[in-house]
């Protein structure tokens, strides 16, 4: 039996499994699938990263250029996990990253002891370090990362990056104030989600006088509105001209 056929028929137990049992069992199973997700994110990076090695070679020995090689391997593993093209290809570099990169933290996630989200904050927060500095930082945190919560998996990584390369560190803090934007999204019931991404100075006026416009009118007994009620409220009036600087004006 094939690995396919293998995971197909496991599919099938665990569909198959009923939920009687006490409440210790279900708890130790809770624990036991969680540990298996993280086991079975192990064992995706791997294929997927297998299958971007063989699957570039093979487009570029056909003429595809490097770039259109990217993009169809990015586009096929979109495809198999169901996803768009843009988180395809984030799929394919978290798990070359994790391959050749952070061994021992996929290890770990083939040990079912952490998850494919802490891997990726891990990756994302040492995107702009070289593979020696990446081997450091796979060595020192790999081994603790079973204990450790997602914010807790970032900080330390934000952490060694920082120390390792702290040059790069303040590049890529200027860098990401040039990302700064004002983005709107859909939510249920004729909502929107409204999000501003802002450098901290910028962001926290914002956030401050959104506050004190809250605590203000929470001084008035005839207003009966939530402290996040008047903050929705005050965004589209003076939010961010109470700030003294705009996302637009933004150094």
């Amino acid at each position: 039996m094939s690995s396919t056929d293998q995971a197909v028929a496991f599919i099938a137990m665990l569909a198959a499994l009923d939920t009687t049992g006490t409440d210790t069992q279900h708890i130790d199973e809770i624990t036991a699938l969680e540990a298996l997700k993280s086991a079975i994110s192990a064992r995706q990076a791997r294929i997927t990263d297998a299958f971007a090695t063989s699957q570039r070679s093979k487009l570029i020995k056909a003429g595809s250029t490097p770039a259109d090689a990217r993009r169809s391997v990015s586009a096929q593993i979109a495809l198999a996990r169901r996803d768009s093209p843009t988180k395809g290809n984030r799929h394919v570099g978290l798990a070359h990253t994790l391959v050749h990169e952070l061994p021992r933290v996929l290890q770990v996630m083939a040990r079912g002891e952490g998850s494919e989200w802490r891997a990726t904050l891990i990756a994302r927060e040492t995107a702009h370090l070289s593979k020696e500095h990446h081997a450091e930082i796979d060595a020192a945190i790999a081994d603790h990362l079973a204990g450790w919560s997602d914010q807790h998996t970032a900080h330390q990584a934000r952490g060694w990056a920082h120390r390792l390369d702290p040059d790069g560190a303040a590049d890529r803090a200027r860098k990401a104030v040039t990302d700064r934007r004002v983005t709107i999204r859909p939510a249920a019931d004729c909502m929107t989600y409204l999000t501003a991404l802002l450098p901290v100075k910028e962001g926290v006026g914002v956030y401050g006088a959104l506050h004190r416009a809250a605590m203000t009118a929470h001084c008035d007994p005839d207003d009966h509105r939530s402290k996040g009620q008047v903050m929705a409220d005050t965004v589209p009036m003076d939010a961010l001209a109470s700030s003294g600087r705009s996302a637009s004006t933004a150094p």
